[in-house]
């Protein structure tokens, strides 16, 4: 009898297999869809009489996934924008010490 560990374990490693064939569908998907691009463009079917065929629209992805353009409000970039002058400021008042802080040294 196979106990609940195994049995997860299974199924995991399983769903992990699949995923990796769903990805590798989806890539052979886009190369026969450029393939039959290609075919109804004539393409490798070149001759004297008919003139090169450019593409009036680019091919389509299937696969892949649109995201949505991030943006970022006023007050996000000025707090962004004045956590950026902090740190300069904090890195410009040490350098300023570190360089008087030899001219301060008392030789004997």
């Amino acid at each position: 009898m196979l106990t609940k560990e195994t049995l997860f374990a299974a199924r995991g490693g399983v769903h992990a297999r699949r995923l990796e064939l769903m990805a590798e569908i989806a890539r052979l998907d886009h190369a026969i869809a450029e393939l039959d691009e290609q075919i109804a463009g004539g393409a490798g079917q070149q001759t004297a009489h008919k003139p090169t065929q450019k593409r009036t629209k680019p091919a389509q992805k299937t696969a892949a996934v649109t995201h949505k353009k991030r943006t970022m409000t006023a007050s996000a970039r000025k707090r962004i924008a004045d956590a950026q002058k902090a740190r300069w400021a904090k890195h410009n008042e040490q350098k300023a010490k570190a360089a008087v802080a030899p001219a301060e040294e008392v030789v004997f």
